[in-house]
């Protein structure tokens, strides 16, 4: 009995510390993420950590560290001290007793606190309630005999970053005293915005699925919600980004346009490289790009990247370029300084609205794009192009539109410039989602489209009803909250490739390297304790020729007697390259599943060297 109270004591002490830890890292963080993102759900938060973070900007992970994690540390500490302290005096063991309860009932009620208001309890419900809404209202568009113009119209498609119809003043629609945005609202009243007779500014609502960057530019794309299986939230190990969808860029694609996807930023955060290389083959200029270009210096980087106004000089280049080729082109714009919070201040910026930074930033985005259409408008080119000006979602910004009406349906900015069809009925205002400008962008470039809908989305240029219009905003979010057996078959994700990988990342692979005159051979070891679990072996080669990338497959040999496999590359495959990167690759049932971190081969030195700190996911 005595021993029993000897050992209660201490571990209570040795829980109090470490339960301060977790109380104060809980708070802080709830209080951080409340003040970076409003009204955040559960759903934004699964699908942004299923997807690649790489290329995080605005200092946010050093400043969660700092806010969170250092005071965590802190108080953890703090209450090993007290203790120490304490210990001397004999007072220990009842300071910590009531320490621990004090944290405890902290954890509990932040956890509480949290479960309820990001609406944990929803989202797991709407997880495991199954919906065939998306189902029963999804047109394949590869059902649909779409039929383009014989000279087929170029695409400027340009997403503004948080940007709100919302942003236009009262008389304008809006629900601004004084809008920030007056350059944007006068493109959209010179322009078509579906408003009817009501004029001023209208846009779309940013549904389920489609309240966050990534999200919104896969709804923009394909018309439909970004929505990841709660038990295979394992987009960043996954081969493919939803290979049973089709974008507007699969369907250019098909055409001969030439894409390009021009931003700020890395285009890996939030698994946007994924969807643009895979639907439509984009050649993605990214601030990774011009750092290898010499566009901007090598240590060269503020807010996510560089700021727009570099954005839209390099735009400017890119156009010239596509546009120079003959084929028709379609560019995609994304741009960054209005990300919240409050925005980045460039060197244009004025300070037209005080302290009110948000709303000078927003203001200097609207000159900048009002700028870069005027100069579109004055080039060759334009007769035959299309511009489509789009917010990608509603801001984040945890105050800037507290003055705004609850009763007041927010939007995305839209209008489309020089459309090659015309509104079926213009006393109509249009309710809809940004889902439904996959159909209309499509439409605006002059393709028929029977049926005027794609995906979820309907055509605007059209007297077809949306979804919104048709079922109202409450049913729609409703079912696409719930679980769609459909959209998961269309992710392409496999559970069992999450598992694979756990398994294949405590695999010590052996590779030598074998540099001959006409082919380089790879002999892989060390796989003896996976065998079961693969058909077959292949190497990866990735060459990056500025930004264009090549990859090169080999499959390997049979497995040899002494359990190795081996694997020739001839070497005119590799063309003029002599530095490239390499991957071990095994083919499983559940799909193609890297099994390393990756190898730096130069030819001219013919050294080889093992990437250590690359984390493991699928090509």
């Amino acid at each position: 009995m005595k021993e029993r109270e000897r050992k209660h004591p201490l571990a209570a002490q040795i829980a109090f510390p470490l339960l301060c830890v977790v109380a104060v890292w809980l708070h802080a963080s709830y209080c951080w993420q409340a003040a970076q993102w409003a009204n955040l759900k559960m759903n934004e938060i699964v699908n942004q950590l299923a997807t690649p973070m790489e290329g995080t900007g605005n200092g946010m992970i050093e400043q969660y560290i700092l806010l969170c994690v250092v005071p965590a540390l802190l108080a953890g500490a703090a209450a090993a001290i007290l203790l120490a302290a304490l210990r001397k005096k004999g007072w220990a063991h009842a300071a910590a007793f009531r320490g621990n309860m004090v944290a405890l009932s902290s954890i509990i009620f932040i956890a509480g606190y949290a479960f309820c208001t990001l609406d944990v309890g929803g989202y797991i419900v709407n997880n495991f309630t199954k919906s065939d809404y998306i189902e029963r209202n999804y047109v394949d568009p590869k059902s649909v005999e779409l039929t383009f113009p014989e000279k087929k119209r170029n695409l400027v498609y340009i997403w503004l970053e948080s940007v709100e119809s919302t942003y236009a003043a009262k008389e304008d629609g809006g629900a601004f005293e004084e809008s920030p945005i007056p350059e944007l609202v006068a493109l959209a009243e010179e322009n078509v915005s579906f408003t009817g007779e009501e004029g001023g500014v209208n846009g779309g609502v940013s549904a389920y699925g489609t309240t966050w960057t990534a999200g919104a530019l896969f709804g923009h794309m394909s018309g439909l919600p970004l929505k990841i299986p709660i038990a295979d939230s394992a987009m960043g190990e996954q081969a493919y980004f939803f290979p049973g969808v089709t974008t507007i860029g699969d369907l250019l694609a098909e055409q001969g346009y030439q894409q390009g996807f021009l931003i700020g930023s890395d285009a890996t955060f939030g698994g946007r490289r994924q969807l643009f290389s895979q639907h439509g083959d984009y050649e993605i200029w990214d601030y990774p790009y011009s750092k290898e270009a010499g566009e901007i210096p090598e240590n060269y980087y503020v807010w996510w990247g560089y700021e727009d106004q570099k954005l839209f000089s390099f735009a400017k280049e890119h156009l010239l370029e596509m546009a120079a080729d003959g084929r028709p082109f379609n560019l995609s714009i994304l741009t960054v300084d209005t990300h919240f919070p409050d925005g980045y201040v460039c060197s244009a910026c004025s300070d037209t609205f005080g302290d009110d930074q948000y709303s000078n930033v927003m203001a200097c985005s609207s000159r900048q794009v009002a700028e870069f259409v005027a100069w579109i408008q004055e080039q060759p080119f334009y007769e035959n192009t299309t511009i489509v000006i789009s917010g990608d979602h509603i801001t984040m910004d945890a105050d800037y539109c507290d003055k705004v009406p609850a009763d007041y349906q927010r939007r995305v900015y839209t209008t489309i410039i020089n459309p090659a069809a015309e509104v079926s009925d213009p006393t109509w205002y249009r309710n809809y989602t940004t889902m439904d400008l996959f159909p209309t962008t499509l439409a605006a470039l002059g393709v028929d489209i029977p049926g005027n809908r794609l995906a979820l989305g309907t055509n605007l240029f059209s007297r077809k009803k949306t979804l919104l219009e048709r079922d109202g905003y409450e049913t729609l979010d409703r079912e696409l909250q719930r679980r769609s057996v459909f959209l998961d078959s269309l992710s392409g994700i496999d559970a069992s490739v999450y598992e694979l990988s756990d398994v294949y990342a405590e695999t010590d692979v052996q590779l030598t390297v074998t540099f001959g005159d006409d082919a380089i051979t790879y002999t892989l070891g060390g796989l003896g304790g996976i065998e079961d679990s693969f058909t077959s072996v292949e190497v990866l080669a990735d060459l990056m020729d500025g930004n264009t990338r090549t990859t090169l497959w080999q499959e390997a040999a049979q497995r040899q007697e002494d359990g190795t496999y081996t694997i020739a590359m001839p070497l005119a495959e590799l063309g003029e390259e002599t530095d490239f990167v390499i991957h071990i690759y095994a083919m499983t049932d559940a799909g193609r599943i890297r099994v390393d971190t990756g190898y730096n081969c130069d030819l001219k030195t013919q050294r080889i060297e093992k990437i250590e700190e690359e984390t493991k996911d699928g090509e």
